[in-house]
C-alpha cells in the first residue's frame, strides 16, 4: 500500500482503496505516488505595495531618534516646570525622580542646555573691574567717563577742538 502526498508534503494512507483501483486499471506500483495540485489563489499584479503614510511620513532612523529626543526634552522640561511652579523650591528627591523617569542622552541635554558644560561656577558670580575693562583701549572703565563739554560741542559742529 502506497501513501498519497498532498501539496504540503504530508503523506496520508488511504488503506487499500487506491491500491485496488490502481491495480485494476494496470498502473505500475512506482507511479502510484500522487502529488495534489496546490490551491492557487489569483494574484492581482496591477496593485503595487506603497508605503503606509496614514500616520505620517516614514522616518529614517536618525529622524526617529531626533524626534524621540525632542519628545523626551519636552517631557523633561514640562515635569521640571511642574515641580518649580508655585514658587516652591524643588527637592533633590523630586528632581531625581524626574531624571529617573526621563533619562536624557548628551544631545538632548545639549538641546535643553543642562549638560555639565553649561554649568557656571558660583565662585565667579560677582563682576570685578577687570571684567569691565575694554581690551582694545586704554580706558579702564566705561562707567566713570568724564566728558569735556567744550570738546564735545566742537565735534558736534563738525570741527576738531585740537586743531585750534
Amino acid at each position: 500500500m502506497r501513501k498519497a502526498r498532498v501539496h504540503k508534503g504530508h503523506r496520508y494512507g488511504f488503506g487499500g482503496l487506491i491500491t485496488k483501483m490502481c491495480r485494476a486499471v494496470g498502473v505500475p506500483e512506482e507511479n502510484l505516488d500522487y502529488i495534489a495540485p496546490p490551491f492557487l489563489a489569483p494574484v492581482d499584479i496591477t496593485r503595487t505595495k506603497v508605503p503606509d503614510t496614514e500616520f505620517g511620513p516614514t522616518l529614517t532612523t536618525a529622524e526617529r531618534h531626533r524626534r524621540d529626543e525632542l519628545i523626551m526634552a519636552r517631557m523633561y522640561g514640562l515635569e521640571m516646570l511642574r515641580y518649580q511652579n508655585c514658587c516652591l523650591v524643588s527637592t533633590d528627591l523630586q528632581l531625581g525622580e524626574v531624571e529617573r523617569r526621563y533619562p536624557l542622552n548628551d544631545h538632548t541635554k545639549a538641546l535643553l542646555g543642562i549638560g555639565s558644560e553649561f554649568h557656571e561656577s558660583v565662585d565667579n558670580d560677582i563682576p570685578i573691574d577687570k571684567e569691565r575693562l575694554r581690551t582694545s583701549s586704554d580706558v579702564e572703565s566705561d562707567s566713570d567717563d568724564e566728558v569735556d563739554h567744550a570738546q564735545a560741542g566742537d565735534e558736534a559742529d563738525g570741527g576738531d577742538a585740537i586743531e585750534d
